[in-house]
């Protein structure tokens, strides 16, 4: 997993930030009592650098390391994941049950309903946008990403098998 960040926005968000704010999210926001091993370094690394690189075997909790600043941050959180069942289960867990706002782009769906997450990410209706990598082959698609990254600030994230 990759994620990026201005560093502008790395060191606002480090400067307003303690590990203790992390952990009460974390607890009152997730549900979870404490991070696990690695997690709350990776997050504080993120922060502070602006930018992770995350190898980690599956089920060790990577997502949690762009959801918890997702919510911290301005903007859209931006995933690219191949993993288009897993891409389903992570909006399905973001929306019911952390209340995160989250849509995604994919083959999967109807051109309706990649629409309404376009016009969803457009309107800052959502804080974490999931886009299939197939999606990036596609210009329109392209060029909408492209527009998008430059009106909000995000955070990027590329995640899954690379």
């Amino acid at each position: 997993m990759f994620i990026n960040f201005t560093r502008s926005r790395a060191k606002r968000m480090n400067n307003q930030t303690t590990q203790n704010d992390l952990i009460d999210i974390l607890k009152n926001r997730f549900g979870f009592e404490c991070f696990r091993a690695g997690q709350l370094e990776a997050i504080c690394e993120l922060m502070e650098k602006g930018r992770l690189l995350c190898i980690q075997p599956t089920g060790h909790g990577k997502s949690l390391l762009y959801q918890l600043p997702a919510i911290l941050l301005p903007g859209l959180t931006l995933v690219i994941s191949p993993l288009l069942a897993l891409m389903r289960d992570q909006i399905l867990h973001l929306t019911k049950r952390f209340n995160i706002p989250a849509a995604s782009i994919n083959s999967d769906q109807s051109d309706l309903e990649n629409n309404a997450a376009k016009t969803a990410a457009q309107q800052n209706e959502i804080k974490i946008l999931f886009v299939a990598p197939e999606q990036l082959g596609n210009i329109e698609q392209f060029d909408f990403l492209l527009k998008l990254s430059k009106k909000v600030e995000n955070q990027i994230l590329v995640d899954g098998m690379i």
